[in-house]
Parts: structure tokens; sequence; C-alpha cells
């Protein structure tokens, strides 16, 4: 407490700030869903054509897999996540 006090924080401010730097996103998981959410726009029709079934998490390795028959804008966005 002691130690909190001579550096001008109270323990109420100590925790506080704690929480909130525990509470910082990766700034990659961000980007990852942004991703994904820009896949799923460009690439909708091939995406429901071609792998309706597939998880999120499959998704990407779904389109590759039919790389000949995806549009190119998807594609283009594939490879550009890569």
């Amino acid at each position: 407490m002691r130690g909190l006090r001579r550096h001008g924080l109270s323990i109420r401010r100590g925790t506080m700030l704690l929480i909130a730097g525990l509470t910082i996103q990766h700034p990659a998981a961000p980007a990852a869903r942004t991703m994904e959410q820009r896949m799923r726009a460009v690439c909708r029709s091939d995406i429901e054509m071609f792998c309706a079934g597939a998880a999120a998490e499959d998704l990407k390795a779904c389109m590759t897999a039919r790389r000949r028959e995806v549009s190119a804008a998807c594609m283009k966005l594939i490879d550009a996540s890569e």
C-alpha cells in the first residue's frame, strides 16, 4: 500500500489501471474480425455456392480449395489475407 501512495496512486486507482491494462484487446483481434466480415461481404455468393456448410474457422480453407470456381474478387481478397 505504501508503494502505491508513494507514487501518487491510491489503491482504487491502481486497481482500475490494472483492470484497464488487462482488458485491452490484442491488436490483431479486430483486424481478424474485419477480414472475416470483408470476406463474407465480398464472397457471399461464392460462400453460399461452394462452402455453405463450412464452419467459420474453415471458411478460408474451403474457399481456397475451390480456387478455380471462386470469383476473382473473392480470391484476390483471400490471397491478400495470407
